[in-house]
């Protein structure tokens, strides 16, 4: 199993039923995917993947995949002047590239959004 795979089997878990797990929980996802995907578990079969550890413990497997954010400074003034700055940017940013009008497609990662609700059995595919 690779690192990226392993990274894709925690945001595939965070993103459609909203549990950040650790890596093990990422290696989880990612070997049910393999095994769905080899044929050795039934593709439309239920099933259910024990997810035992907390993301917060090993966020050091996701730093380098994730997003930058501000630091900001535990003052509303501070909060305030960001929140500024993202409108700024977001207004030159839909400006340039306006997406068509409709509901969004996808998620954070470039995944396709899950077209069900959170824990409703949706594959793992």
């Amino acid at each position: 199993m690779t690192d990226a795979e392993l990274v894709d089997g925690i945001r595939l878990l965070a993103e459609t039923e909203g549990i950040f797990a650790e890596t093990a929980g990422g290696v989880t996802v990612a070997a049910a995917r393999k095994l769905i995907a080899s044929g050795r578990i039934p593709r439309h079969e239920p099933i259910v993947l024990v997810i035992t550890g907390n993301g917060l413990k090993t966020t050091d497997a996701l730093v380098s995949t994730a997003a930058a954010h501000p630091i900001i400074e535990p003052r509303l003034d501070a909060f305030e002047r960001v929140l500024s700055d993202a409108a700024v940017e977001a207004a030159f940013s839909k400006a340039s590239d306006a997406p068509p009008p409709g509901p969004s497609l996808s998620t954070s990662s470039g995944r396709p959004a899950p077209a069900a609700p959170p824990s409703s059995g949706r594959p793992l595919t």
